[in-house]
């Protein structure tokens, strides 16, 4: 596979004491969204007397590259192959995939478990080939990088962020008692509703509980995005009530400089991620089939990569809407912004994740049109409600979906003469840059 590669300013006087280590999997180039938080925590902690070292992947891992970061101090890593790749690869030659087979399911049927003792085994052996995730194959040269940079160099503190939780693994096997540990759990690692039963079994998730009790009660402090979350490692873990602390996702209001509030001629809604439109196309249709928002005044734009075997254009076909919608892929970071500060509502969809807020939510809310969260009861509903952002539609809510779209529409109608929209006045608790600033107190061990 790949082989080992070795691929801002200054608060003061930097000393050898004040070098932390940031470990994490996603980091820019890559454009997953986990890869934002790990940047801006690097870009920031110069301010508060840190000097960061990230260990990565060498981008070549990542499935979709953007601009890489312009940050210095990234380490890069190969990836090993795992048992799950090889199986893989095995099965391969030995069954040829019919014509016409899909090349992946959707999420649905992969968390469906087949019946009987036979299927049961076999959940269990593929859980256990790539346990605790496909990136088990970054452990080995990760900890064998970062050993050699911690003997290079005294480092004082250290970071490890996850998903993927590989990443507090590396951790666990370089933490000892004069570095300081902080673990960045972003989202759920026991019971993550992200992740299919088809993928996990009783032993699987038996390693998950264990490794994830061995990380929280080894480390100095706990970071999760999300009070929500807090209160369920609270509840798991009460021992470790006073090291578990919130430091949402955030925005950096540098990235909106520039960005044009100019709303777009067409009412545009737009979303960003994976999951599939189909709420947003039904609540649609309903609307332009009633006459209730004209089709010669819509746009429907679907950024980013849908996954999980789900056909956005089939989806469209069946509601009519085929014409209307735009699928440009996965954006470059200030595209992105851009489309966000110019359309007309933007769709969140957070559906069975009640412990996190996605990180997205923030940049939404930063760039200022209204919000259409479907979601239930949960950390995002929270945050829309707490921010007034725009409105939260159950899952299962046709009716709720189509006032919402309704009244953004009517909102759009009402405003659109051509000039920019007022910039949201940004609450200073959820500017990245402060919340670093909470970051550094823990990497110092104070309370933020």
């Amino acid at each position: 596979m790949l082989g080992l590669i070795f691929c801002h300013r200054m608060a003061g006087q930097m000393t050898a004491e004040q070098r932390v280590l940031l470990v994490t999997y996603h980091f820019p180039p890559d454009q997953e969204v986990g890869a934002l938080r790990g940047e801006k925590f690097v870009k920031h902690l110069p301010e508060y007397g840190w000097r960061p070292q990230v260990l990565t992947v060498d981008p070549r891992c990542y499935g979709f590259t953007g601009t890489a970061s312009p940050l210095r101090g990234v380490e890069r890593t190969a990836v090993w192959p795992n048992l799950r790749d090889a199986y893989r690869a095995a099965r391969t030659l030995a069954v040829r995939r019919a014509p016409g087979d899909p090349k992946d399911a959707s999420f649905e049927e992969q968390d469906r478990q087949a019946p009987g003792p036979v299927a049961a085994l076999k959940r269990t052996v593929r859980s256990l080939l790539c346990w605790p995730d496909h990136t088990v194959g970054w452990w080995p040269p990760a900890v064998l990088a970062s050993r050699r940079l911690m003997r290079q160099a005294r480092y004082r503190a250290l970071i490890t962020t996850g998903p993927p939780h590989i990443a507090h693994l590396v951790g666990l096997a370089l933490s000892r008692r004069d570095v300081r540990w902080i673990v960045d759990l972003r989202d759920p690692w026991v019971d993550n509703p992200g992740k299919p039963r088809s993928a996990r079994s009783g032993i699987s998730d038996e390693l998950d509980r264990r490794s994830e009790r061995a990380v929280l009660t080894r480390a100095a402090a706990i970071i999760v995005g999300t009070d929500r979350f807090r209160l369920e490692i609270v509840r798991r873990y009460p021992e470790l009530s006073s090291r578990v602390h919130v430091i949402p996702a955030g925005v950096d209001p540098d990235d909106f400089a520039g960005i044009s509030r100019v709303p777009a001629r067409k009412f545009t809604v737009a979303h960003f991620g994976r999951r599939s439109p189909e709420p947003l196309f039904a609540g649609l249709s309903t609307l332009v089939h009633e006459g209730a928002v004209r089709r010669d005044e819509l746009e429907i734009i679907l950024a980013g990569e849908i996954r999980d075997g789900i056909d956005a254009t089939a989806l469209a076909e069946r509601a009519g809407l085929a014409e209307l919608v735009r699928l440009p892929g996965l954006l470059p970071r200030r595209q992105a912004l851009q489309l966000m500060a110019s359309s007309g509502a933007l769709v969140l969809l957070a559906q069975a994740q009640p412990l996190q807020l996605p990180a997205k939510a923030f940049e939404y809310w930063a760039a200022g049109p209204p919000i259409i969260a479907v979601t239930g009861d949960g950390a995002t509903s929270d945050f829309i409600r707490e921010t007034n952002a725009g409105w939260v539609v159950a899952p299962d809510d046709a009716g709720g979906m189509r006032a919402a779209l309704l009244s953004a529409y009517r909102d759009w109608r009402g405003r659109w003469d051509g000039t920019p929209g007022a910039r949201p006045v940004l609450d200073q608790r959820f500017d990245r840059r402060e919340l670093t600033g909470r970051l550094a107190t823990l990497l110092e061990g104070t309370r933020p």
